[in-house]
């Protein structure tokens, strides 16, 4: 769900044995598992090394199988109906199917870098003039991953360890799209492909570790998530090195979800090989998805405690300034940037008519559970509203539109 490079998805998994880091930044808990290693490129690209996607057998364990039951996770799936069939859903798109036993999974979120190069890149067959720039490939050249979860009392962000990494500084940039990294070794890799790959991309980045140690990542009542970049090129899924910050559903643009094609809501990232500092900030809390894009040479400036190389273990609510930009895209007009993408406000799922988030355009699927808002389980932090003087949020995808009041 971030910036087309982040993309939220629900993950319970586990992490390396604990490191102890007191840098600059908050410590963390220790390399992403998986062995490391090199592979050949996909076409063009084939005298190229690239990084190892291993298989399932090649990490044996790398996570324990999540088992959730009812009595802990019925609370999320209130308005749920039984499914039929060998796969206990429904098969009609009119009930919402409560999950299979053992499956009734909290709404909590981690984050997965998307990498690919050349064939490898979603849909290279099919475009020819895309090819040249998905041939480069990603040009993502990591300082750092962040996650945080919002504290309702302190009304401050607190970093997650488990789902984040390098965040004290005490490694080396990591090339996504390099054997190891680009470092010497995969004992140096602090980051490793894992099983799976990223949907239609090769090389997927996710919290993970050996021996399931059990990343719970984040979620109500508010989370966050940071990436620290020295290049951030993606030249796949778009042309040119724009790329979205879409929720992966389509609506109209002026007040829903957005398309990741015909919408203007993305952001520009850095040149091809170009070196360019700049930190990713996307929060989640009950009013929808804010993005900052923040240029790591102001950093500590705009929002304290996030800098080039290092995040701090707690945060303030929001920057400490309103974004300029009068609306999207972020070009480079605007080196500090945000784009806003809104969530469903009803605080029920709905029936024959509105009110009720199935009602409102959420696209939610109710054949996976998503029988009730999760996004009402969250609290607003008060995020910018922008261009200045904005006091109102349009949120909801169909009239009567419910307003939220911001600062």
């Amino acid at each position: 769900m971030m910036i087309g490079l982040l993309t939220l998805v629900v993950l319970s998994i586990g992490l390396s044995s604990p490191l102890t880091h007191a840098l600059l930044g908050c410590s963390w808990s220790g390399s992403m598992g998986g062995p490391g290693g090199e592979a050949m490129c996909p076409s063009p690209k084939l005298k190229e090394k690239c990084p190892l996607t291993p298989s399932y057998d090649q990490v044996n364990n790398l996570w324990a199988c999540p088992s959730y039951d009812k009595t802990s996770g019925g609370k999320y799936y209130a308005q749920c109906t039984k499914g039929t069939g060998p796969n206990p859903l429904c098969a009609s798109d009119n009930k919402c199917c409560c999950p299979k036993d053992g499956c009734w999974t909290p709404p909590f979120f981690n984050w997965i870098i998307a990498a690919c190069k050349g064939s490898g890149c979603g849909g290279y067959v099919n475009n020819e003039a895309t090819q040249e720039f998905k041939d480069m490939g990603t040009n993502l050249l990591v300082n750092y991953v962040a996650t945080y979860q919002w504290n309702s009392s302190t009304k401050e962000w607190n970093l997650l360890p488990d789902s984040s990494f390098n965040t004290d500084g005490s490694r080396p940039p990591m090339d996504v799209v390099k054997p190891n990294g680009g470092l010497n070794n995969a004992e140096e890799a602090w980051l490793k492909p894992q099983p799976g790959g990223a949907a239609a991309w090769t090389w997927g980045y996710y919290p993970a570790g050996a021996k399931g140690a059990g990343v719970k990542g984040a979620g109500p009542p508010g989370m966050l998530f940071v990436l620290s970049a020295d290049r951030a090129c993606m030249e796949f899924g778009m042309i040119g090195r724009s790329f979205v910050g879409d929720m992966g559903s389509t609506c109209n643009a002026d007040g829903g979800w957005f398309e990741s094609v015909t919408s203007n809501n993305y952001f520009l990232g850095t040149k091809p090989n170009e070196t360019n500092p700049v930190i990713f900030a996307a929060v989640v809390d009950s009013v929808g998805t804010f993005i900052y894009r923040l240029l790591a040479a102001e950093e500590n400036h705009i929002w304290p405690g996030l800098t080039r190389k290092t995040a701090a273990c707690t945060l303030v609510s929001r920057p400490t300034t309103r974004p300029p930009n009068p609306g999207p895209p972020c070009s480079d007009s605007y080196p500090y940037c945000a784009l806003f993408l809104p969530n469903c406000q009803s605080k029920v799922w709905g029936g024959v008519g509105p009110p009720g988030a199935m009602n409102e355009g959420c696209k939610v699927n109710a054949q996976q559970g998503w029988c009730q808002n999760w996004w009402v389980l969250m609290d607003n932090t008060r995020q910018w509203l922008w261009p200045e003087g904005g006091r109102k949020s349009v949120v909801q995808f169909q009239p009567p539109a419910q307003a939220v009041e911001m600062p």
